[in-house]
């Protein structure tokens, strides 16, 4: 698994979560890697997902369930461990957390901490803090920094969980529990927080709840929303699973704080070779995609979410009747150029839901003030698509 975001959709937590797996004696497995991976929806119509790591020695299988809680600040993974060679308790397993928080490698800090006899290890940095437990007994933690003393290299060295650190302050860090692989079934959640008590908390309430029941709740939320949609996957030579997938992406993209706040993508282009100060990618708000998002949920039969677009932009529309080319879910501007069409295209969504038999009037002192910017800078901006330029 790897970024999650928290507290809005622009803001990344994790480089990743993984498992590794050894005997303790001869190998060495890091998932993803040493494994091959099949995912599924763990249901059509909603976006959790059934991932299966399949060692390629084809020692074991490593089997999750992977959601939101509904009720809680929390990814909850449910995990079952599977030995094809041997017995399960002749392996050993282990969950490594890379905490990214607030879209940053550098400057987090870690500890491993121990409440009520449930272990947690907890990642900060500035005024987010996450928390990673388990419903199954944690047998060893460490808190190492990358590169360094973390726990891959840990096993790496000789199969063997021997490097004990209690805290990992004010660097690039990564976490690592040892997990009782021959418990059978477990739970692992992620929760997230202003600090570290709050992270703990919101874990808390996931694990004090049976993974099914929060399985339910989660699709029955999103089957609610899916099923008020338009048919369209009968218009789809694939059928309806690639509609189902496009909708579920689209409804994702928005922050579910700030109603209409839709991003360009979940995604940093190139993301491998970037570094702290790129790590923004597209976790931002473009006027053009964000349109562009409204019209798509328009033709899915979805005419809510694109009035929640429309106020959206108007709470971020400049005082020239302009919106810069990109900002945060805030509105404050990340590239403050200004392209016209990213002023044409508000204007262009709100006659199209007008004409639709939307309530779009009280939109109209927005519009005006974007089409004077129009009038005023036409035809071209000082910045305009490369792709475009003719």
């Amino acid at each position: 698994m790897t970024e999650v975001f928290y507290p809005s959709v622009d803001v990344a937590n994790i480089k990743d979560l993984r498992f590794l797996v050894t005997d303790g004696k001869s190998f060495f497995d890091e998932e993803g890697v040493h494994t091959r991976e099949t995912i599924e929806y763990i249901d059509p119509k909603a976006p959790g997902y059934l991932v299966r790591s399949r060692a390629l020695s084809g020692a074991y299988t490593i089997t999750k369930r992977i959601i939101t809680d509904p009720g809680a600040n929390c990814v909850v993974i449910n995990t079952a461990f599977e030995a094809h060679k041997g017995n399960a308790k002749d392996y050993r397993l282990f969950v490594l957390f890379a905490p990214h928080i607030k879209n940053q490698g550098a400057s987090n800090s870690g500890r491993c901490a121990e409440y009520d006899g449930r272990g947690y290890m907890i990642a900060w940095r500035e005024d987010i803090a996450a928390a990673l437990t388990c419903s199954a007994p944690f047998l060893n933690m460490s808190a190492g920094f990358s590169g360094a003393s973390d726990g891959w290299h840990d096993l790496k060295d000789n199969y063997v969980m021997d490097w004990m650190y209690e805290r990992a302050e004010g660097g690039n860090i990564a976490l690592t529990a040892e997990l009782p692989a021959g418990s059978g079934e477990f739970d692992i959640v992620l929760g997230f927080g202003k600090d570290d008590v709050e992270a703990v908390i919101e874990a808390n309430k996931s694990l004090e709840r049976r993974y099914a029941a929060i399985e339910r709740e989660f699709v029955k939320c999103w089957k609610k929303y899916m099923g008020g949609l338009a048919p369209l996957g009968r218009q789809s030579a694939a059928g309806p699973a690639l509609y189902y997938a496009s909708a579920m992406v689209l409804k994702t993209h928005e922050d579910k704080a700030r109603k209409g706040g839709v991003i360009a993508s979940l995604s940093v282009p190139w993301g491998s070779a970037k570094g702290d100060r790129d790590a923004m990618g597209y976790h931002l708000v473009w006027p053009r995609d964000l349109v562009k998002a409204a019209l798509a949920f328009m033709a899915m039969g979805d005419m809510s979410t694109p009035l929640d677009i429309l106020s959206f932009l108007r709470s971020t529309q400049n005082q020239d009747g302009s919106w810069p080319q990109n900002m945060r879910l805030d509105g404050t501007a990340h590239w403050p150029a200004v392209q016209l069409d990213e002023v044409a295209l508000p204007v262009i969504l709100a006659w199209r839901l007008k004409g639709m038999g939307s309530p779009v009037d009280d939109f109209y002192p927005m519009v005006k003030s974007a089409a004077s910017y129009i009038v005023r800078n036409g035809p071209v901006t000082e910045q305009e698509r490369w792709e475009e330029n003719g």
